[in-house]
């Protein structure tokens, strides 16, 4: 039963998508955070925040991003700045596994937000490079990439600050770097998952396994061929029935070439019905699929949750044309 599971295809990548350099133009190490979490936190940083100021953030959001928040700024729920009409300095907005904003709702966002800080939570969007936000009513627009949630990497991330890049200092020599990496049969480090798992909660050092991935691979190259293949994938469950309870701004984004790893289906659809599906894509098709709850709006100024079943989309599954089509 264990080697069964670990064979599944996940709701996120578990694997690299490796694309090896074709020159030597590799993507400059300076830009390469830790993880994603230490992007937003340096950011936060950068921007000038401290924790007397207010952020508002999404009430679904991790627990590992709330505590990047709370060592700069003071978390406040994104629903109850909008109920109660609470001042903040600045907003974390988050496209759920990847699936941007709407048009109408990313103007609204600007004229709710106006000059305040909007971190923009994109480290599920393989689309990142392909369609970039302008945010010119904003004080600044910070933008976060996760090379985790994106490409499988043990972690690394990318911050963007008015869409430039922003450099990240360690703090350890990268004599320290090795020694750690160096022990990692140490009792500190029995498993891959605690040696990663120090790197992506450390502001200190970038795990090493991600500085050798970035030197020997093509970085863009890699986070667009894998949009290129979600988006395959998502054009499948376009044309199946699982697309059905699909509003209109999801057709669109899809059509104009967004990258989200995890797709919904099986709105409305009973628990049962949801937790039967799950069982077969597991068992049958070797697939995770998760009941969630997803922003079906669009609009995080005016939510809609209800539940689903996320299903994986992005490059680690295989020939969705045919597991869709074999689910009856």
């Amino acid at each position: 039963m264990r080697n069964s599971r670990q064979n599944l295809v996940e709701l996120w990548r578990t694997g690299p998508f490796n694309l090896p350099l074709k020159d030597k133009r590799r993507f400059t190490l300076k830009y390469i955070f830790p993880s994603g979490r230490q992007a937003i936190a340096c950011s936060l940083k950068h921007a000038g925040l401290s924790r007397s100021r207010r952020m508002a953030f999404p009430e679904w959001s991790s627990h590992c991003v709330i505590s990047a928040l709370g060592r700069h700024v003071t978390p406040v729920p994104l629903n109850e700045v909008l109920k109660y009409g609470i001042e903040i300095d600045a907003v974390l907005l988050y496209e759920q596994w990847g699936w941007p904003f709407t048009n109408s709702a990313w103007e609204a966002l600007e004229e709710r937000f106006k000059n305040k800080i909007i971190i923009l939570d994109m480290v599920d969007s393989a689309d990142f490079y392909f369609n970039r936000r302008e945010c010119p009513n904003c004080k600044t627009l910070i933008e976060i990439l996760s090379l985790n949630k994106i490409l499988g990497l043990r972690g690394g991330g990318l911050a963007y600050f008015n869409r430039r890049p922003l450099v990240f200092a360690p703090t350890l020599k990268s004599q320290l770097t090795k020694m750690l990496d160096d022990q990692r049969k140490n009792s500190i480090f029995k498993k891959d998952f605690g040696y990663r798992d120090y790197f992506q909660n450390s502001d200190q050092a970038v795990n090493p396994a991600i500085v050798n991935w970035v030197k020997q691979n093509d970085l863009l190259g890699a986070i667009e061929a894998e949009r290129e293949i979600r988006q395959n994938n998502l054009h499948f469950l376009l044309r199946s029935r699982f697309s059905s309870c699909w509003p209109k701004w999801m057709v669109d984004v899809v059509e104009n070439g967004a990258g989200p790893g995890i797709a919904p289906i099986m709105k409305g659809a009973g628990e049962k019905r949801l937790r039967t599906l799950a069982s077969v894509l597991e068992k049958e098709h070797k697939m995770r699929a998760v009941i969630y709850h997803f922003n079906w709006s669009g609009n995080p100024l005016k939510p809609s949750y209800e539940k689903c079943l996320a299903v994986p989309v992005h490059g680690m599954v295989k020939d969705l044309y045919s597991i869709l089509k074999n689910i009856r």
